[in-house]
């Protein structure tokens, strides 16, 4: 018998700093660009044959937000609104029919968007969206769970959580 015993910790962090005006929009993106075979084609010509031709498409996906700042007049406090959209990597699948085939892409997006008051050199600690997966895998003969003449079982789990942290600071 062989046991295994794996635990994995992971940490990214991600840091940007920017610089604006009162009532300027900050867009702020930390994302992954993917290609893709969006479409396929075939052209006969008399005499000659076919020529196929594959056309690509691109995804992005990851964290996009969009911070607008509002000084507010005769106030030591600021107004922040910002619009957050997010999208998991995006799986593929391909789809033939008849001789062609093309990938179809899955993602899952969130999206909102939140106002808040804030003094300059506040910390806004946004938190909240936590991610659980669990996969389970089980081979045997006859049944998946007999494993007296072969196969095993195994599976995987997993969990993330996205803490976005944002600090105004007015200059001058």
């Amino acid at each position: 018998m062989k046991a295994l015993a794996e635990q994995t910790h992971l940490t990214v962090v991600t840091q940007l700093s920017s610089m604006t005006t009162n009532l300027s929009a900050v867009p702020v993106q930390v994302a992954l660009q993917q290609d893709y075979a969006s479409d396929t084609s075939t052209e006969n010509t008399a005499n000659v044959g076919s020529s196929s031709s594959i056309s690509k498409s691109t995804i992005t996906t990851g964290l996009n937000m969009t911070i607008l700042p509002y000084l507010m007049p005769d106030s030591t406090r600021m107004q922040l609104q910002f619009a957050i959209n997010m999208s998991d990597d995006p799986t593929f699948r391909t789809f033939t029919s008849q001789n062609a085939s093309i990938e179809l892409m899955k993602t899952r997006m969130k999206i909102f968007t939140q106002r808040v008051l804030m003094k300059s050199g506040q910390t806004l600690v946004l938190s909240g969206y936590q991610s659980v997966s669990n996969s389970d895998d089980h081979q045997g003969v006859d049944h998946s769970h007999f494993f007296l003449f072969g196969g095993g079982d195994g599976g995987s789990r997993g969990k993330s959580a996205l803490v976005i942290l944002i600090t105004p600071v007015l200059m001058g």
